[in-house]
Formats: C-alpha cells, sequence, structure tokens
C-alpha cells in the first residue's frame, strides 16, 4: 500500500519524508518493509540501486527510487512472500532436519538441507490432497514428522530410554533402528515395495532427512509415491500406534 501510494504523485512525498525521519512513527515500520521489498526487487536489476547494508537502507529515502522500481504485481507479492518464507526456512533448518544418531559424520550439511527449502513447490505441489481422508493424512503425516508411537526411535525418547543400554528396533524386523525412515525405505518385514523404493532414490538418498526433500520437491509423482509407499507399510504392519500408547 505503501508503494502504491507513493506512486500516485508528489502531494505525499513530504509527508513520507517526514515519516523516515521519525524512527518512532507508528508507520515507520512500514516504510522499512517497503525498502526492504525494493532492495529485494532492485537486486534482479543492474539498473537500480540496492542498498545491501541496514544502516544504508535506513538512510535511502523512498524518494531516491525512480517511479517506474515502485511499480509491482500480484506475482512480484507471491515470490517476495516466498522469498521471506524461505529465509526464515532457512534459518530454522535445524529444528527441521532429524540427526541419526547412528550415522557419524552426517551425510548432508546443515547448509546442503538449507538449499532444499523452496516454499513455492511445497505449496503448489502439497504432500495432502484433497481426495485424502482424515486417517489418510494423519498416517501420511505421521511418517513426515516421525512424532508418533508407530516408530520406536520416538517412543523410546518419549518414555526417555537409556540410548546406551537400550536400541529402539523395529518391532517389524527387529533387526535395525527403527524410524519413519528405516519403515518405508530399509524394513525388510516390508514386502512388494521394491519398486516404490526405487522411484524414491532422490529423496531417499538423504535418509533420516528424506522430509525435507519430499515436502519441498515440486514432482507430484513422488509424492504421490510416497502416499502409496506410506498406505502399503501401514497395511502390513503388525503394530501400530494404537497398540503402542
Amino acid at each position: 500500500a505503501v508503494v502504491s501510494t507513493q506512486s500516485t504523485g508528489d502531494s505525499v512525498t513530504a509527508k513520507l519524508a517526514q515519516i523516515e525521519a521519525e524512527p518512532r512513527h507508528e508507520f515507520f515500520r512500514h516504510l522499512d518493509t517497503t525498502k526492504r521489498y525494493l532492495e529485494w526487487k532492485a537486486s534482479a536489476s543492474q539498473d537500480l540501486h540496492t542498498p545491501t547494508r541496514r544502516s544504508e537502507l535506513r538512510t535511502t529515502s523512498l524518494i531516491d527510487y525512480d517511479q517506474a522500481a515502485l511499480l509491482y504485481s500480484k506475482e512480484d507479492m507471491k515470490l517476495y512472500s516466498s522469498a521471506l518464507w524461505d529465509k526464515s526456512l532457512r534459518v530454522e533448518i535445524n529444528a527441521m532436519m532429524r540427526k541419526d544418531e547412528y550415522t557419524t559424520p552426517p551425510l548432508y550439511s546443515i547448509e546442503e538441507l538449507s538449499e532444499l527449502v523452496d516454499s513455492r513447490e511445497a505449496l503448489e505441489t502439497p504432500i495432502l490432497t484433497r481426495d485424502m481422508t482424515r486417517q489418510q493424512s494423519s498416517i501420511v503425516l505421521d511418517f513426515l514428522h516421525g512424532h508418533c508411537f508407530r516408530f520406536q526411535d520416538f517412543a523410546f525418547s518419549y518414555l526417555k530410554y537409556d540410548r546406551s543400554r537400550f536400541t529402539p528396533l523395529c518391532l517389524e524386523c527387529c533387526l535395525l533402528p527403527d524410524s519413519p525412515h528405516h519403515k518405508l525405505l530399509e524394513c525388510s518385514a516390508v514386502t512388494e515395495v521394491a519398486a516404490l523404493r526405487g522411484q524414491l532414490g532422490s529423496v531417499a538418498k538423504y535418509e533420516t532427512n528424506f522430509h525435507l526433500a519430499l515436502l519441498f520437491s515440486g514432482d507430484k509423482n513422488i509424492k504421490r509415491v510416497f502416499r502409496n509407499l506410506v498406505y502399503t507399510v501401514v497395511d502390513q504392519a503388525s503394530y501400530d500406534d494404537r497398540f503402542l500408547v
């Protein structure tokens, strides 16, 4: 709205300059946000002035921008919103990733995992679809966040078992530590899933952090295959969260 107002003519220029000079003004933060948008927009063009430091941004006035720079579209706003969200998600990537206690060192660094973040792809190709039932949606999400008693690694954490003395082995195969990644891509007790597992190679390579590659993927087929694999694993399971709570 501020950008739109500024582009209407010179009548409000003096008022904007006054607000910019008063950090305590109630609209100062809105102008600061507007300049950050213009900085982001200008970064794609060599013809526009692009402040790089916060101090420089504060000393740059909206009046300094060319009128053409103040024009924006709905698509511009979508791209900018996605850029802001992606930046926030990359900062929080450590909270989103899962650490594998049985693999050292990690296969992928935090920096490499943060490069997977793409909120536009996540929104345009959601992991859950409208035709799914509530039960199906719940099961699929269980395998994404892993906070479910069908996975022994979560059950052990919830019950505060001593990991140095007890290993959260999968109750199905009783061979390897249990987790969403194990159930989907490793468990030998699940049969007739080789084809489905093979199609998930591009996300399976991230092992315990497969969920990040999956969530931010724009491949609808990958997400469809993932859902089908989840349904197959659950159908074949001898134990589920109803018996483990």
